[in-house]
């Protein structure tokens, strides 16, 4: 009886422990699944439960550490994993077997990483060299390892040669919980638009994640700054379900670039300002957009020149910085690679050019980079070549990747995105003051356009700006809607013609910039008169109105153009989703709106003419 008892017992614990090897067996082939398919993060956790069942097993250790280098955020942490995963390796490892208990040869060149990422720089170059004397000239990981070993070098005279700068976080209000990142500033820094992964305000995304990372698709947010305050962000209404993620806005602040991920091929997409409202996006043409992946891009001052980043066959090396000129006809011409001063036989990108249209920010892991992507300038000649990148030094630039860098008009801020331990969340927009920058010589005009007895401007105020001496067009300008603010950027030493109108009105000046050698800033409000249109005592209110078709529905998305009696156009709106437009018109003066839309008719019914007394709802009917 005993010996039956003892055999029961005996089968009990092989098929117990059978299950536990096969369920063993089961995580880590889908752990290995996972890291074959890039998905890092998701893998983790089933790493990180099986080194806990078996800390001693150097390939579980080795899987954990490869997943935190691969990290958004928590890089730091594969170097104890990595310390014990090369205390047993293998040049015969096998990276399917779940009964491998050693680790491979690159566990050497992933713990030098972890050093690297750790400050521990002569550790690094040690373990960089152990690995490079176990593997063979066509590793692919051969070439890789002198460029490793240069950035230690780089990297340990960066860090004992700071550069000064002040470092603040944006606060709560701009940063959550999720990654934040991303920023992109208008020229007068009043309005940052950025990426988030957060939840909705309305939780429309809550359960919307990317199957690859488990995250919140990328939005895009705008916040304005009123008075040193920063409102809180707002959803913009051109995000979808997919992945939206800030590029670069405009010197203008009228072009917005966007990153579309398009199911696996990423492109660059635009949208333009329309009546305070971004439009929808579209694809950049030519041949900028093709089936590689374009990351980045950002356009010169003068709109004439756009560039992009691709990693499309026949570059440098990885992803490289290429051009467009615009064509007489307004379309792009076909692109052309930067050159070997900026562009090396590795990843570049983040391009950000300042207004000033010479300097150029730009991320790459090549140059004299200390780890990663670090951030550079270089500087435009009159002859159209780009100076020797400079690399903006530590603490700007850290032993991990950098990227996505802008400034301010006067280069004396900077605004990027970075995880540190003491943030809000994975990645938090970050402000720093480059305390020894030398100062842009730009000169930027701002201001406000106000029409008395209004608090909102009409959708067709503008600034136009003409060269004086060429009678050539420097831009188009659009307030911001909310208050009515304008920020222009302004070369020294030429003479402007200046007209600022809104609704009916109009004012005219000249205005000198002299040559300088520093920044500065003309505020109207200040320096010179502010523009405020309209007789104070006249007296205003709102021209509130639908239209509907002839069986009396309302019509959404319809045009209606707004003149004055003698038929000059004052402005246009689009009906809202409710179908209703609202114009701000004077009391007792006579008005008429047209409505368009297509498909539709135009008739007399369409004409409507309005004498203003006193606030009220109209009506025009579409045909």
């Amino acid at each position: 009886m005993k010996k039956i008892a003892l055999i029961i017992i005996f089968g009990i614990a092989l098929l117990n422990l059978n299950a536990q090897n096969e369920k063993f067996s089961q995580s880590f082939l889908e752990a290995n699944t996972l890291i074959e398919e890039n998905q890092f993060n998701v893998a983790l956790p089933i790493w990180l439960k099986l080194q806990t069942e078996q800390p001693a097993n150097f390939n579980l250790n080795y899987k954990v550490g490869l997943c935190y280098i691969y990290s958004s955020n928590d890089k730091k942490k594969a170097l104890k994993y990595l310390v014990t995963a090369v205390q047993n390796t293998s040049k015969n490892y096998d990276p399917f077997s779940s009964s491998e208990k050693k680790s491979p040869i690159e566990a050497y060149y992933y713990l030098a990483r972890a050093y690297h990422i750790n400050y521990e720089f002569d550790n690094a170059t040690v373990n960089y060299n152990s690995f490079k004397e176990k593997i063979s000239k066509k590793h692919y990981l051969f070439n890789q390892v002198d460029h490793n070993i240069k950035q230690c070098k780089f990297a340990k005279v960066a860090v004992k040669n700071p550069v000064n700068i002040k470092v603040s976080n944006m606060g709560t209000v701009i940063n959550g919980v999720s990654g934040d990142y991303s920023p992109i500033l208008s020229i007068d820094e009043s309005t940052m638009y950025f990426t988030s992964r957060r939840v909705r305000s309305d939780s429309s995304n809550y359960y919307i994640k990317d199957i690859e990372d488990g995250k919140h698709y990328e939005d895009i947010y705008v916040s304005h700054n009123y008075d040193g305050v920063w409102s809180k962000p707002e959803l913009l209404g051109i995000n979808t379900e997919g992945h939206e993620a800030t590029v670069n806005i405009s010197t203008d602040g009228q072009t917005l670039f966007i990153y579309k991920d398009d199911n696996g091929d990423g492109n660059i997409y635009t949208s333009t300002l329309e009546n305070g409202e971004w439009g929808i996006p579209v694809k950049l043409g030519s041949d900028i957009n093709l089936e590689s992946f374009e990351t980045h891009a950002h356009i010169s001052p003068d709109g004439r020149t756009l560039y992009f980043v691709s990693d499309r066959k026949k570059g440098l090396g990885g992803k490289d910085i290429y051009l467009c000129k615009i064509l007489p006809n307004g379309e792009w011409a076909k692109a052309q690679n930067i050159g070997g001063m900026i562009n090396t036989p590795y990843d570049e990108d983040g391009i950000f050019i300042h207004p000033d249209g010479k300097t150029m920010y730009f991320s790459s892991k090549g140059h004299s980079s200390i780890g990663g992507f670090d951030i550079f300038s270089s500087t435009m000649d009159d002859a159209g070549n780009w100076s020797k990148p400079v690399n903006m030094g530590y603490p700007v630039n850290t032993t991990d990747d950098d990227v996505f860098f802008v400034t301010s008009a006067d280069g004396k801020r900077g605004y990027y995105s970075s995880f540190q331990e003491h943030g809000y969340g994975e990645k938090d927009i970050y402000r720093l003051s480059l305390e020894d920058a030398d100062a842009k010589p730009v000169t930027l005009l701002t201001g406000y356009i106000k029409i008395k007895g209004t608090t909102e401007l009409p959708d067709n105020a503008q600034v136009l700006v003409t060269d004086n001496e060429t009678g050539d067009l420097v831009g188009i300008y659009k307030p911001r809607k909310k208050d009515g603010k304008f920020s222009i950027i302004l070369s020294p030493g030429n003479d402007y013609h200046i007209v600022y109108s809104a609704a009916q009105f109009k004012q005219e000046e000249d205005l000198y910039i002299p040559p300088i050698s520093a920044y500065q800033e003309i505020n109207r409000g200040i320096n010179l008169d502010d523009v405020i249109f309209g007789d104070p005592n006249q007296k205003t209110t709102e021209l509130i109105g639908t239209v509907k078709d002839t069986e009396d529905k309302i019509v959404l998305n319809v045009l209606v153009d707004l003149y004055n009696q003698d038929g000059g156009k004052i402005d246009s709106k689009t009906t809202n989703s409710e179908g209703i437009f609202k114009f701000t018109v004077k009391q007792n003066e006579k008005y008429i709106a047209i409505a368009r839309k297509k498909g539709y008719l135009n008739s007399s019914k369409s004409i409507k003419k309005f004498e203003i007394l006193e606030s009220e709802e109209y009506n025009i009917e579409l045909f």
